[in-house]
């Protein structure tokens, strides 16, 4: 009954479960939740517009402003819909919000107070829409609107620099960047091949999946990003373990995550070997510099910066901003002529410039209190959606030691983020009809257990202790 009035609170209808003879869920043949209910749900309100909002932000570069209202519309049109189920979300997910808060505070000692405050109050706005679209759909569906939003990008990017597939250069499209193609066919990448992989999922959809795995293969090959495909084959190489080990009961599947980690923490004693190996790596079979493109300068400059406001910093976003010289000097040295969209290429540097020592504590709080659960999740509960979450979680967190874009504006990271979180933080899976992780496993994964929420344990798992 509690799990009908959450789902009708979410405007969708409840999973289906087969019962015994006294009307309880039965524990001995778990069901796959009816198709035709997964297509209603795939189809719904709530998806067409996180569906456009995604499409949305990824086409913000080419046109900010109407991309911008788009995405607010969106939300908007969701948040009226769910106005009360969407407001006690924001409350429960409000730890989230408390770096773009801080963010917002820093104007009252910012080296530009009115810059900070107009680009942390769109940050927090940012946060708070992303919540409030997100909140109706479980992991299927929002792996499905990621999905249809960065096949439209990487269309477009390709339609706008076909000589890509000549060898005409890095490709970039429409979005300037190519560690953002590489990053968007990532999730295109990764979604379709959970998606390929859902039973569930109507036949047309995942064949067409199958094709968009060989549209984000070909774009993460021409971006020519070596970070992109290093965190591309690390999220693959997850999304399938964690399905695999699905077999195994839970104290297996702990003791290999265990030992994975205990196998590999060596490597942190020979780190500077390693280091070693990678930049030689770099040069002769990458032909990139050995200081990450100009990378290595940048944050000895940053270290500067840092030591002169250790604790707060400078203020959200004060420091790259036309009229500051520093800004202006580093902008000359690496050729960049727009004299924006720069930054420090490292999250936790360009935390610490901006918030100082208090940023970098509440940024990496955060980053532990979503990436904790969210491998326990797809530990303890083995699931398609689970482990694309995790999958996700690495393709972001492998790129914060060289990238500062997992917290911004109106950017697809943030955005991929706070769809992770959800999935991780939510009560149960039930509650809100929130993100579910509730994704059952492809059916060669599926093992013997009861169903909650409309998800399968795998055998092995404690039937008294499956709700997280």
């Amino acid at each position: 009954m509690r799990n009908s009035v959450h789902a009708l609170e979410g405007g969708l209808p409840a999973p289906t479960h087969r019962q015994d003879r006294h009307g309880r869920p039965s524990a001995r043949t778990p069901t796959i939740p009816d198709r035709a209910s997964e297509v209603s749900r795939l189809f719904s309100i709530e998806w067409w517009c996180a569906c456009v909002g995604v499409t949305a932000i990824t086409l913000v570069p080419k046109a900010s402003d109407l991309a911008i209202a788009i995405y607010l519309i969106c939300t908007i049109t969701v948040f009226a819909r769910h106005t009360v189920a969407s407001t006690r979300t924001l409350f429960h997910f409000a730890p989230l919000l408390a770096y773009p808060a801080l963010a917002l505070l820093s104007s009252m000692w910012s080296d530009a107070p009115d810059i900070t405050k107009k680009q942390s109050a769109e940050l927090l706005l940012y946060f708070a829409s992303t919540i409030i679209l997100c909140r109706p759909l479980r992991l299927r569906e929002m792996a499905a609107a990621l999905q249809v939003g960065t096949f439209v990008c990487c269309a477009l990017c390709l339609a706008v620099q076909p000589s890509a597939l000549k060898g005409g250069g890095a490709l970039v499209g429409f979005l300037g960047s190519k560690n953002q193609v590489a990053f968007i066919s990532q999730i295109l990448l990764l979604t379709s091949l959970a998606l390929a992989c859902d039973g569930q999922m109507p036949r047309l959809w995942r064949l067409l999946s199958i094709g968009c795995l060989g549209l984000a293969a070909l774009e993460v090959h021409l971006a020519q990003s070596a970070g992109g495909l290093v965190s591309t084959v690390a999220a693959v190489i997850a999304f399938a373990g964690l399905a695999l080990i699905g077999r195994l009961a839970l104290s297996r599947r702990v003791a290999i995550v265990v030992g994975l980690v205990v196998s590999l923490s060596p490597l942190l004693v020979v780190a500077k070997d390693v280091v070693e190996q990678v930049q030689g790596f770099q040069v002769h079979v990458l032909h990139k510099d050995a200081t990450l493109t100009g990378r290595t300068e940048l944050w000895t400059f940053a270290q500067s910066l840092i030591s002169e406001r250790p604790l707060l910093g400078h203020g959200a976003a004060a420091f790259w901003r036309q009229g500051n010289e520093d800004a202006e000097g580093l902008w000359q040295r690496f050729g960049i002529g727009a004299r924006a969209g720069f930054n420090f290429h490292n999250q936790f540097v360009e935390a610490q410039v901006d918030l100082g020592i208090v940023g970098l504590a509440v940024l990496i709080t955060t980053l532990a209190a979503v990436a904790i659960p969210s491998i326990w999740r797809a530990i303890r509960r083995p699931s398609l959606g689970n482990a694309l979450a995790t999958a996700l979680l690495i393709a972001l967190y492998v790129k914060l030691p060289v990238e500062s874009t997992l917290i911004g504006s109106w950017n697809i990271y943030t955005l991929v983020l706070i769809v992770v979180t959800l999935g991780a933080l939510r009560r149960s899976d039930a509650e809100g009809n929130s993100l579910s992780g509730g994704w059952a496993a492809h059916p060669g994964f599926r093992g013997r257990g009861p169903q909650v929420a409309g998800e399968y344990t795998v055998r092995g798992a404690d039937p008294g202790n499956v709700r997280a």
